[in-house]
């Protein structure tokens, strides 16, 4: 419910929102009020719990909505905050009016959606990891599973994760393409440097190589 909150508010009480937002300030305090909110919402208006979680998004740690609270020592979380409150627009709210959001197991909406024509991003959370607003964790077993769902899809998928020898498995198994990605984990004080992986079913679109990004 906290993101369609979210949204609706931002889709009939904007000026209201902006406000709340535009005041806010990367602080422990105001993160751990947010935190508040969600944890007892029927005790605060629609628009003090879109605000919630706007400010959770925005201040927890690696972003996970209610998680601790994030900081740096270089000043870049209060930079993030200050570009954050610039980039809540009308526009960008609208751009949720063509989406559709589930809240249930991932698999049974993959497999709802699948059709020839379907693109799936899958990003699942790091086995054994803390899974943030996602219930319960994600472990191998799960992982496995989904791996044997995507075997089966009629469109075309890319998946992300690190490496791991399961799915080299599968891809090995199924032509599968794995991109090996080098990147900065933000979530490191030390920024240290990781490989990552996008695994994908397909190779090449309209006869072409595309770019990742």
């Amino acid at each position: 419910m906290d993101l369609t909150t979210f949204y609706w508010v931002a889709k009939v009480n904007y000026q209201e929102l902006k406000i709340e937002i535009d005041k806010t300030l990367h602080s422990r305090d105001m993160h751990a009020h947010a935190s508040h909110i969600l944890n007892y919402p029927q005790f605060f208006n629609q628009v003090q719990r879109a605000w919630a979680v706007w400010a959770s998004g925005k201040m927890s740690y690696a972003k996970l909505i209610d998680d601790c609270f994030g900081y740096d020592f270089s000043g870049e979380m209060p930079n993030t905050l200050l570009n954050a409150k610039d980039n809540i627009t009308e526009h960008l709210c609208a751009r949720l009016d063509n989406v559709t959001i589930e809240n249930r197991d991932a698999l049974e909406v993959i497999s709802c959606y699948d059709n020839p024509d379907a693109f799936h991003f899958v990003d699942p959370p790091y086995i054994n990891s803390d899974c943030g607003h996602y219930a319960g964790c994600f472990n191998e077993q799960n992982m496995e599973d989904l791996l044997k769902l995507l075997e089966k899809v009629k469109g075309k998928f890319m998946l992300t994760m690190f490496p791991l020898p399961m799915i080299e498995d599968f891809a090995n198994r199924n032509g599968w393409v794995i991109h090996r990605i080098e990147r900065t984990i933000s979530v490191s004080r030390t920024r240290r440097k990781q490989e990552e992986w996008m695994v994908c079913n397909y190779d090449n679109l309209h006869g072409k190589q595309i770019s990742l990004f």
